[in-house]
């Protein structure tokens, strides 16, 4: 990035216009507990500082502009169960419910545990970590104590902090239990267990609204996602067009296509003798792909529970149950989804890139050309007595084994034409036959009809 301003800070003026009196100070509301943790009910908004924080983490400028464009607000449904909120102008939504307790089995310090999955409408997380209790303020640690169950809240509970601010179902269920009771006072708690139900909602695609004014912003510096935010994809698809995140889901998918079609001789006998050895491949490739989105989702609403984020100047004690786990994604984004790549890429031989050398022809015509796929339209120059002639090749389906033709000529005063059809055939590793009948016009002069082969000798690169 270069040393220029960063260019969400000229959302910043368009922000004030939208929130006008929201973005006034917050007085928490009143809850019936004693205790620092209370709820924030005017939405708070994210400055320019956000951005940058936002941008260090690894992810770009286009999704530190969305961001700045929420709107946070919490509800606390007492001291160990609360619920954030962001509302976005594309009529998305983020929501977090957390969840404290004892006996889960968490050791503070270590590393989050997630989940996920993904439909149509909503990407769903469940994020695990565990705290110390001698870690949180003195005020607070009261207040969480008070009722701490003794035990991971049952399902009806989770339901129950989705509702209240709208949604009726976690991000992944929990094998339903009884209501667990407080744990014992004569034997206080040292570790706090914390469960995350996480999702982002958005039901339809739909623009930034239009009254958010970015004339003035420096698209050099928008990054990949923001035209993806700004036309109105879904929040999850416009992560995956964070650079760092594009990058490594497109070597991921490489590592895939080399598993379903491996070039190595080992490999594909392997395959051959046992198919099942490849699905497990593909499905553990699948799995850190959908991992790394996991990766970057979980970090975007991480992020407005930062000790830098609007919600968190407004209610400081949120940021001592949900700095750990929020830092620890912070800190290892890009080594997270750097480590899925090469596990990824470590599941199978390198592919050799795969090219054609074609030779033959026909009715006068001779080919000597190289192509790169036959899976993709492709083209073959052909040449004649005193005549040149295009032909171009579309496949009819994805394994590239038979097409449409259709060509054209030049040559001696005359233009020629035509169509067709082909087909390609014969055993790996090749060489390979493709056979083609086609009709054609001699403008002003004869027509006919020619079958002709060609020969397709692969040719293989690093």
């Amino acid at each position: 990035m270069r040393n220029s301003a960063p260019w969400w800070r000229g959302l910043v003026f368009a922000l004030t216009l939208l929130v006008v009196a929201g973005c006034a100070a917050q007085t928490p509301s009143p809850t019936p507990m004693t205790g620092p943790a209370t709820s924030v009910d005017v939405p708070q908004r994210e400055d320019a500082a956000f951005g940058d924080m936002v941008v260090s983490t690894g992810l770009d400028s286009g999704t530190a502009a969305f961001m700045m464009l929420a709107g946070s607000t919490m509800k606390v449904i007492d001291g160990h169960t609360f619920v954030v909120r962001q509302a976005f102008p594309n009529g998305a939504t983020a929501k977090a419910a957390y969840h404290l307790y004892t006996g889960g089995g968490g050791i503070p310090g270590q590393p989050p545990s997630v989940t996920s999955t993904r439909s149509a409408n909503d990407f769903r997380f469940t994020l695990s970590y565990a705290l110390a209790l001698a870690d949180l303020p003195a005020d607070l640690r009261l207040q969480v104590l008070a009722g701490l169950p003794g035990g991971a809240p049952a399902q009806p509970v989770r339901d129950a902090a989705l509702a209240a601010l709208g949604l009726a179902r976690p991000a992944l269920p929990i094998a339903g239990r009884a209501a667990l009771p407080a744990a014992p006072k004569d034997s206080p708690a040292s570790t706090v267990d914390v469960i995350v139900d996480g999702v982002i909602s958005q039901a339809q695609e739909s623009g930034i609204d239009k009254t958010v004014n970015t004339t003035q912003l420096d698209k050099t510096q928008a990054g990949t996602s923001w035209e993806a935010y700004k036309a109105g994809k879904k929040v999850w698809d416009a992560l995956e067009a964070n650079g760092q995140v594009a990058d490594a889901l497109q070597r991921i998918n490489a590592a895939r296509d080399c598993a379903v079609n491996p070039t190595n001789p080992l490999t594909r006998q392997q395959y051959q003798d046992n198919p099942a050895a490849r699905d497990a491949v593909v499905k553990q490739i699948d799995d850190s792909h959908d991992e790394v989105t996991q990766d970057a989702a979980v970090l975007f609403v991480q992020l407005f529970t930062d000790a830098g984020a609007g919600l968190v100047k407004a209610a400081p004690w949120l940021g001592f149950i949900t700095g750990p786990a929020t830092n620890y994604v912070k800190a290892t984004l890009g080594s997270s989804i750097s480590e899925r790549v090469r596990a990824s890429e470590q599941l199978v031989p390198p592919c050799r890139k795969i090219s054609y050398r074609v030779t033959g022809g026909g009715g006068g015509v001779t080919v000597n050309a190289t192509i790169g796929s036959v899976k993709a339209p492709f083209t073959v120059n052909g040449a004649g007595n005193g005549f040149v002639v295009t032909f171009s090749m579309t496949p009819g389906d994805a394994t590239g084994t038979f097409g449409n033709i259709t060509y054209e000529g030049s040559g001696s005063g005359v233009t020629m034409s035509g169509t067709g059809e082909y087909t390609i055939s014969g055993k790996d590793p090749g060489p390979y036959q493709l056979q083609m009948t086609v009709s054609g016009c001699v403008d002003g002069g004869q027509c006919s009809t020619n079958h002709d082969t060609w020969k397709l000798t692969p040719q293989t690169t690093p």
